[in-house]
């Protein structure tokens, strides 16, 4: 199969065949306030994991170095529970509360469809 899309003078413009994923891609639930890690402080963000990497509860996910204070050893942030990364924060400057990655846990299709607790 081929993917056209529309050029720039609204014509079709072939782009390259359709590839398809060898597994299912992963539903990711993140409804609690532990799958939300905020910068502690204020500086520049270094990200260590990758987006969907596994990670486990207290693992290092990144580090927020301060450059008004070289001296000082930069503030790492952990995962606080078991999940895959969903989201990790693309730039550098932060400031402290700032989201800078949120872990998810995996859910079912069936999990989603689940009626909310009365």
């Amino acid at each position: 199969l081929a993917c056209d899309v529309l050029d720039e003078r609204g014509e079709p413009d072939r782009v390259g065949e359709v590839t398809t994923r060898d597994a299912p891609g992963i539903i990711g639930r993140a409804t609690d306030v532990e799958n939300y890690l905020l910068a502690p402080e204020s500086g520049l963000w270094e990200t260590f994991v990758d987006l969907g990497e596994r990670v486990a509860e207290g693992q290092p996910v990144g580090q927020i170095h301060f450059l008004e204070r070289p001296d000082r050893e930069p503030a790492v942030v952990h995962a606080r529970n078991d999940g895959i990364v969903f989201v990790v924060r693309a730039i550098a400057t932060t400031d402290q509360g700032d989201n800078v990655a949120v872990i998810a846990r995996e859910a079912t299709v069936e999990e989603l469809y689940r009626p909310p607790l009365s």
